[in-house]
């Protein structure tokens, strides 16, 4: 039996507190830091890959998070990175770093907490 993680899911909480929020991951998928992240990019460039996680399943981004436990564990998060990165076609490497990242990252927060990421860092949304 594995131990539950905290983790990152999308939510639509708190969108719009910046005029360039989106949220295209459908309510709930696990979120997870993108692959890549553009040359030169700001923090509130267009691309918006300094401030948005990537759904595991919809490839798609969110500005908004929200912390969850998952219940199946480390062994779960592997498996739907793992997933991801085959279905987009990336090389399955640096899995257990992002596994650790993620992990260590939601560990700060209670679970239920909205969060942002901007630039590497998580803070806590206002509600």
């Amino acid at each position: 039996m594995s131990t539950p993680i905290p983790i990152f899911v999308a939510t639509k909480q708190t969108q719009g507190q910046r005029d360039n929020d989106f949220c295209f991951v459908p309510e709930g998928e696990i979120v997870t830091f993108p692959v890549f992240t553009c040359d030169g990019e700001e923090p509130d460039g267009a691309c918006g890959c300094r401030r948005s996680l990537c759904g595991v399943r919809s490839s798609t981004g969110t500005t908004t998070m929200k912390v969850a436990l998952l219940e199946d564990g480390r062994p779960a998060l592997e498996q739907a990175i793992r997933f991801s990165l085959r279905d987009g076609g990336w090389p399955q490497v640096g899995i257990e770093k992002t596994v650790a990242k993620t992990i260590t990252a939601a560990s700060q927060f209670p679970i239920g907490t909205v969060v942002k990421w901007r630039d590497d860092t998580f803070t806590a949304r206002k509600s």
